[in-house]
């Protein structure tokens, strides 16, 4: 039986930040994460799911992400990975721009979670006025979301709130525990994460509007008979214990099948995010 490539910590890092130079053999999967936790948290979190596809495919499957969100639409883009864990509005940005095929979506629903300390005194949205906030990159649709969130709020970027631009969702959570920013936005299955570890110290004050979760595709080389294999794959596992309790875990809730509704409604958000860039 071919085996998961898991490595010390130290190289698993460097698998996760250098530039990827894989070409996939015919018993090969190159599976790439968006980098929306650290490293060692991706391959915690995600660990049950690539050992459960390694054994059900009978292949190989290699787990890889990349230093940013920009390095790993580029690396989508360009044909690094054959599978993808994105979010929804860079997984129709693949489809669109590389021919990327849809595999599965997560069932949960993405909204950004505003976050303080329980001790901070930051009841709403209002409270924020000349105040800095913690953001995911650019490129996550939960910093778009949360930033029209705010003005329909009367909150302005550069005007009467300040916003901090961190790496991630988990490095917008640590710089609000490191007291960096009054508040910080993550979105809810990366809070749903860390929510019990922190429930006595942090809090959801305000959310943003819903959108699609976490989507699944599968580079255009992959050949459609194989595509089938890997959802039903996807499928079966959110059935077994170990697929419940990864769903859990991860906060995804389950995994569906991906409908053109889900992705046509993503339009606006990949002209808004990606426009020009």
């Amino acid at each position: 039986m071919k085996h998961i490539k898991f490595y010390a910590s130290w190289a698993i890092i460097l698998l996760f930040m250098l530039p990827v130079c894989i070409v996939s053999a015919s018993d090969q999967l190159i599976f790439g994460f968006l980098p929306y936790h650290s490293p060692a948290k991706l391959i915690g979190l995600h660990k049950p799911l690539i050992e459960f596809l390694n054994k059900d495919l009978k292949e190989t499957v290699t787990m890889i992400s990349a230093p940013n969100f920009k390095s790993f639409r580029e690396r989508t883009r360009d044909g690094n990975y054959d599978l993808v864990f994105t979010a929804p509005h860079m997984a129709r940005l693949a489809e669109l721009e590389a021919g990327y095929k849809r595999v599965v979506m997560s069932t949960h629903m993405g909204r950004p979670m505003f976050l303080s300390l329980t001790t901070s005194g930051i009841n709403n949205l209002s409270d924020l006025k000349g105040k800095t906030i913690a953001l995911p990159p650019p490129r996550a649709i939960n910093h778009h979301v949360a930033i029209e969130t705010m003005a329909e709020h009367g909150l302005v970027v550069g005007k009467n709130v300040t916003i901090l631009i961190t790496p991630s969702h988990n490095s917008a959570l640590v710089s609000l525990i490191n007291h960096q920013a009054i508040a910080a936005v993550m979105g809810k299955s990366p809070w749903g994460n860390y929510a019990n570890k922190y429930h006595d110290q942090i809090r959801v004050f305000a959310k943003g509007l819903e959108f699609p979760g976490f989507i699944v595709m599968a580079h255009a080389r992959i050949v459609q008979p194989k595509v089938r294999k890997i959802q039903a794959a996807f499928l079966r596992f959110g059935k077994t214990p170990q697929g419940r309790d990864y769903l859990k875990e991860t906060a995804l809730e389950g995994f569906a099948l991906i409908d053109d509704k889900s992705m046509i409604g993503l339009d606006p958000y990949v002209k808004a995010i990606f426009r020009g860039r």
